[in-house]
């Protein structure tokens, strides 16, 4: 396999991360997987069941974004990983990881992101454009970490979380699994497991 690369997923969030794709460089985009065709400038290679047709041959990144509902990434995800398929973990050259940082396969990380030291970030995330994740701090599966966010310090954050653009979360805060953070939020005390946080 010489980096070659599907894209599952055609939609608005597709072409967000194929432009982190093709930012490193380092990967050949064989197309994309959907429902139907879509808009984005790269070749159609069928839906989700087409991708049996290619699991020797690439790796892939789910491009699915994620608002109130994570199932439509976890299925996708969970759906290749029963075929054994591989993917990339993505980290565009305009952001910032630190090396004692660990990033969970399949996981995005977009421009202008900054990611500090002792963080751990989890499998088939979106870490959006200009989000801060300091020091410490935990994210779970399957979670979109919208643009603009700051995760403070010493944070906890559960799997199949949507955090919504310009929220900001204080240090030392935990919150719970499958919960959803408006837009501009600022969370200033723990969240329980499937709250609605506006």
């Amino acid at each position: 396999m010489e980096n070659n690369i599907i894209l599952v997923g055609g939609g608005g969030h597709a072409i967000a991360c194929l432009d982190v794709i093709e930012n490193l460089d380092s990967f050949n985009v064989l197309g994309y997987l959907d429902i139907v065709p879509t808009k984005i400038d790269l070749p159609y290679l069928g839906n989700d069941t087409e991708a049996i047709k290619y699991i020797d041959e690439a790796s892939f990144i789910i491009c699915i974004g994620q608002i109130k509902n994570p199932l439509p990434r976890i299925n996708a995800f969970k759906y290749l990983k029963s075929l054994n398929a591989k993917f990339a973990t993505i980290i565009s050259p305009l952001a910032y990881v630190s090396k004692k940082a660990e990033i969970g396969e399949g996981t995005i990380i977009m421009h202008g992101v900054t990611v500090q030291a002792n963080v751990v970030v989890g499998e088939n995330c979106i870490i959006n454009n200009r989000v801060l994740i300091d020091h410490c701090s935990k994210v779970g599966n399957n979670c979109h970490i919208s643009t603009n966010v700051i995760i403070n310090g010493d944070i906890s954050i559960g799997n199949n979380i949507f955090i919504g653009s310009g929220s900001i979360i204080k240090n030392g805060i935990s919150i719970g699994s499958d919960s959803v953070i408006g837009l501009g939020s600022k969370v200033l005390k723990n969240i329980s497991k499937g709250d609605l946080f506006y």
